[in-house]
C-alpha cells in the first residue's frame, strides 16, 4: 500500500510529493517587492536587511512545514530550528533599528558616527565571517552518504579525499 508519508520520508518513492523547493522560491519571489517598496521609504541603515532576515525565516517556517527533515535541534526539525532562530534574531534587529536615536536633521535613526562604531568592528567581521562558514559544518540531509544512497542511479559518483565515506 502506497503511504503519502513514506513519500515523503525517502527520496526513492513515487507519487507525489510537495514541490517545497517550488514554495521557497515563490516565496523569495514575493519577498522582494516587500523590500523594493520599503527601500524607497526614507529607513534608517541596517531596516532593510532586518526585514529581509525576519520575513525570510518567518515564511519559511510555514513553507518547511512540508518538508522532511531527519535531524532534529532542541527538539524541532533542524530547518525549524534556524528558521526560528533567524526570526528572533530578525525581530531583535528591527527592535534595535527602531530604538535607535533619531537624527534631528531628518528624523532618521542612524548609527552612531563612524569613529565610534571603527573600533567595534571586529565583532561584525568575526559574526559575519561565521554566518558564512557556519552553513559549511550543519549537518543536514545533504551530508548523508550519497555514493551510497545514489550509486545506482549515478555510477560516476565516487568517494573522493574531500567527501570520505560515512561509517
Amino acid at each position: 500500500m502506497y503511504s503519502l508519508h513514506a513519500a515523503r520520508m525517502s527520496p526513492e518513492a513515487e507519487g507525489f510529493r510537495h514541490p517545497v523547493v517550488l514554495y521557497d522560491g515563490l516565496k523569495n519571489l514575493l519577498i522582494i517587492p516587500v523590500l523594493m517598496w520599503t527601500r524607497r521609504r526614507p529607513v534608517p541603515a541596517g531596516r532593510l536587511a532586518a526585514t529581509f532576515l525576519f520575513l525570510y525565516a518567518f515564511v519559511r517556517i510555514f513553507i518547511d512545514l512540508y518538508r522532511e527533515y531527519p535531524l532534529t535541534l532542541l527538539g524541532l526539525p533542524a530547518g525549524q530550528a534556524f528558521n526560528v532562530f533567524l526570526v528572533v534574531v530578525g525581530l531583535a534587529l528591527l527592535v534595535r533599528n527602531l530604538l535607535r536615536t533619531r537624527d534631528p536633521e531628518d528624523g532618521l535613526r542612524r548609527l552612531p558616527p563612524a569613529a565610534d562604531v571603527r573600533g567595534g568592528m571586529w565583532w561584525r567581521r568575526t559574526a559575519f565571517a561565521l554566518c558564512l562558514i557556519f552553513p559549511l559544518v550543519i549537518a543536514t540531509d545533504a551530508t548523508r552518504d550519497i555514493p551510497k544512497v545514489y550509486g545506482h542511479r549515478h555510477p560516476g559518483v565516487r568517494y573522493t579525499a574531500l567527501y570520505i565515506p560515512i561509517r
